[in-house]
This record gives C-alpha cells, structure tokens and sequence, in this order.
C-alpha cells in the first residue's frame, strides 16, 4: 500500500493542477504548521475551507501553549497555491524577478483572511479561542516545487542565483517580519516522510551538554519561543543568532578580526550572497537589541522570526558556490 507521502509526491508530479487534493494532507503535517514546539495533544483544532467575508481560507490550525496556568492559544491561518504553480518570474529589468501573480494572490488573501477571521466569533468559536489573549496568526504560503521556484528556469540556468536572491530578501524584508512562512510542497513531502518514519515535533527537554552545534542551539530557542517571559525570549532570540554565528564560523568567534559579520559580507561581495547578508544583519540587529537594548520590549513575535531567519540563513550558507557565476547556486531555497 502506498504511503502517505507517496500518494502526495505522486500529486505533486501530476500534469494537472492538484491543489484540493494536495490540502488534505496537512492534516497530516498539522503540528508542523505553528512556528514553535508543539505536542499534537495540545492541537485544538484544524479544517480547510473556513468561511469569511473575503472568501474561503485553504487551512487553519489552533493550538494550545503551556504559560503555566491556563495556557494561551493561537490559530494560524495558511493559503495554498497547487505543487504546479511556480513563485517567481522575470520581472522587466534584466537581473531582477518578481512574484508570480499565484503568490501575489495568495499573499494578498492571507493578509485579508486573517484580519478577518480575527474578529469572526464563529471563527474564534470553533477554534476555541476563548480567551481575551488568545489570537488568530499569519501561518503561511504553500506554492509550487523546488524545480518551480521561478519560471524559465529549465530553459535558463542563470536565474537560479536570482532566484536565490529574490527569496531570501523577500524572507528577510517582508516574509520574516510579517511572521509569515513560505513554503514548497517538497517541504510538506518532507515532513510527512519524517513523521511516517516516527519522528515527531515534540517539546522534549533538549541535552545542552552539547550546546554548542547550530541544530541543537535552534532546537532551544524554539523550545523557548512558547514562554511569554520577556528575558526567555531573549535567550531565544541569542540562541537563534549563537546558531547562525556559529554556521559562519564553526570553530566560534575569539573576538578577532575578521568578525562573522565581515565574513558574511565578504562572501556577499565575491559570491553574490546579497539577500544571505540582509538576513544575517537583521538577526544581528535583533540579537544586539535583546542582548543589549533594554529600554525597548522583545516580543514573541520577535523571537519568532529570529529563529525562522537564523534556520533559513544555516540553510543557505551551507549551500555550496559552484564558482560559474554569481548568484548561480544549488536549485534549492
């Protein structure tokens, strides 16, 4: 019998556009869709189709966090474009894309479901957001393949590099402060894969023995995020930044020259990792402010997109640079 995951690949690859049938299966992924640790037991809800005045919204989920009383809770409202779809296209001058007007569209209806079904009491009714605190949040994008990241890539090689670049500074100026995640269908594949093979998203007490390895230290400022202690989500916020800082330099910075900054930069001028800078001076600038910058509040959402961003930069930086031209890297983002 084939599993789940095979039954979405097989989706996926399809000629026709597939996006009904492909929203089934986030169900599935359900804890995976909320930005922080989470059991499944403290999922309260999740549905597809939820009615507003704007239109219908693809998924939600709400769930319930440990504040140590009654707990919090968060509905994350996700919008979904087919596997077929691509996100970028060429924009009207020569070295730049814009998004394609299927994730145009699905930023725009987010934006409006959410706004909406935050004040809907049917919508906060049934998703058990019962609480003066509680809040419906941006979750996410879900649109195309790995191998659609821009249109005209199969014809044209040279725009992976653009590709590259329009993402991650998407991520980084718009995406990642709006707490607004984007993903591929290969990433929801490869959830399902990692969950059928029994692993789980769980809030289990990470060994910090071994502190001092990227994966680990983003597993404790995501175990972390679900605290509503301002200085916990400082800790966090500096974990995510220590993880990034110690993927640049992995033996870890004495405080000499050149700093991690400066390696970043230069790596941004000889081999055009543009939007990889942005996003790794916007994690120092919110380190810097939880570390030091007492007089101004770190908030959860704060801590949040410190952690997306300190992810997405590992995964970036440890792409190789095949040295043909620049910006021209590996066709994953």
């Amino acid at each position: 019998m084939a599993s789940r995951a095979d039954e979405l690949k097989k989706l996926m690859y399809a000629e026709t556009s597939e996006e009904k049938a492909c929203q089934e299966f986030l169900h599935d992924i359900a804890s995976h869709l909320v930005p922080f640790r989470i059991r499944e037991e403290n999922i309260l809800e999740r549905g597809r189709e939820e009615p507003s005045r704007p239109g219908d919204s693809d998924f939600c989920v709400s769930v319930e966090v440990d504040n140590g009383a009654m707990g919090r809770r968060f509905a994350y409202i996700w919008e979904v474009k087919a596997p077929q779809k691509y996100l970028f296209q060429r924009d009207g001058a020569r070295n730049r894309l814009r998004p394609t007007d299927d994730l145009y569209s699905a930023e725009n209806q987010l934006i409006n479901y959410v706004a909406e079904l935050n004040t809907s009491k049917n919508f906060r009714h049934k998703f058990q957001l019962t609480g003066a605190d509680d809040e419906v949040r941006l979750g996410g994008i879900i649109i195309g393949r790995k191998d659609r990241i821009v249109k005209g890539l199969a014809e044209d090689a040279s725009l992976k590099g653009l590709a590259r670049n329009a993402f991650t500074t998407r991520e980084a100026l718009f995406w990642g402060p709006a707490n607004l995640q984007v993903r591929t269908w290969d990433w929801v594949l490869e959830q399902l894969k990692h969950d059928e093979q029994g692993g789980h998203k769980s809030t289990a007490t990470v060994d910090t023995t071994h502190i001092a390895n990227p994966q680990v230290l983003l597993a404790s400022a995501s175990d972390l995020l679900s605290s509503r202690d301002e200085l916990v989500l400082r800790a966090a916020v500096t974990y995510a930044y220590a993880a990034a800082e110690l993927t640049v330099m992995p033996g870890g910075w004495n405080g000499g020259r050149p700093s991690p900054q400066q390696v970043v930069l230069e790596a941004a001028k000889s081999e055009g990792r543009h939007g990889i800078a942005v996003l790794f001076r916007r994690l120092s600038e919110i380190r810097n402010r939880s570390v030091h910058g007492f007089k101004e509040r770190v908030t959860e959402d704060d801590a949040a997109w410190a952690i997306r961003a300190a992810e997405q930069f590992c995964q970036e930086w440890n792409v190789p640079f095949d040295g043909a031209q620049p910006d021209d890297r590996a066709s994953d983002i």
